[in-house]
């Protein structure tokens, strides 16, 4: 009924309501920070085999144990379609509660299974302001989130070709190598970093010491370069033939991350800087005009996420 009386309000009145309904509607689930920590009470194991799904609810909180590390999950089934969205937050400087979990409230627009994933680095350095979901030199967490997220969609009947990984910044990064790491599952990276090294000093340097403080930034950039970098892991990926495909988005109003890590992506893999495919098609660059700061994307990016940007990576 109500669909029905807002079609029938006059053209004026009705697209403006809609613009503005769709910016209340992804305010603040963009950038990521939407837990609630109060109500996050998770069903803890030290193995993702032992979780209990079944008679469990719509919204599941889960932390699992392994290596040290936490791994905090909220799993949103309110969504019904035949792939998982898994939701990477980018950075949480200043956050007052954790974990955060990204997204996991839209469920009515991706219209999916919602898997929102913390980076457990965090615990362990609050003054970091990211953890990309690397982990530290000893524990590979990108490997330890790729296991979790293959295991649950394996209990949903969802194959890791229908997994797509979403995120933001420092989440756009995990997107990609998690991604990978799944081996066949899709990304879109949003306004992501691609080498941690040159992202801001204030980022990395805090990181590079909660990852090896024995080595300065730019040692640990280069001796492990597969974790502190997205295009080596695609590039073997593609190479491999695993069906990875992904769409980096970038504000180009953005100046450190469009020339920083968009464009030297967009040379390294064959993509048009104002947008376009790779030439085997599997990779697509999409630019968007938004305001001249780093932070989420647009309403319209939003919509175009959801309308435009899975349809295709599934199709």
């Amino acid at each position: 009924m109500l669909r029905n009386a807002f079609r029938n309000l006059p053209a004026g009145i009705r697209e403006p309501l809609k613009s503005l309904l769709n910016r209340v509607a992804f305010r603040g689930e963009r950038g990521g920070r939407n837990s609630d920590p109060a109500q996050f009470n998770p069903q803890i194991v030290k193995d993702v085999r032992d979780l209990k799904l079944d008679g469990r609810g719509d919204l599941l909180d889960v932390s699992i144990r392994k290596d040290g590390f936490h791994y905090d999950c909220r799993l949103n089934r309110r969504g019904t379609a035949d792939h998982l969205i898994v939701a990477l937050h980018g950075g949480v400087a200043g956050a007052k509660v954790l974990p955060v979990l990204a997204r996991w409230k839209q469920h009515s627009y991706f219209r999916a299974p919602i898997l929102s994933i913390f980076d457990p680095l965090i615990y362990e350095h609050r003054d970091i302001p990211a953890g990309w979901f690397v982990g530290d030199l000893a524990r590979d967490a990108t490997a330890g989130l790729a296991d979790i997220v293959h295991r649950i969609a394996a209990r949903m009947n969802i194959g890791a070709d229908r997994v797509v990984f979403i995120g933001g910044s420092a989440g756009g990064y995990g997107s990609v190598r998690l991604a990978c790491a799944l081996g066949g599952a899709k990304f879109i990276s949003i306004n992501g970093q691609t080498r941690i090294i040159d992202y801001y000093s204030t980022g990395y340097g805090p990181f590079s010491a909660a990852f090896d403080p024995a080595h300065t930034p730019h040692e640990n950039a280069a001796l492990c370069e597969n974790r502190w970098s997205t295009p080596p892991g695609l590039e073997q990926a593609l190479q491999s033939g695993a069906p990875v495909r992904g769409i980096v988005v970038q504000n180009v109003n953005d100046t450190h991350h469009f020339e920083k890590h968009y464009t030297p992506f967009c040379a390294r893999f064959g993509l048009p800087v104002e947008g376009g495919y790779s030439p085997d098609k599997r990779l697509r660059s999409v630019p968007y005009e938004g305001e001249a700061k780093h932070g989420p994307e647009t309403a319209d990016i939003a919509r175009r996420i959801v309308k435009e940007f899975i349809p295709e990576l599934l199709a």
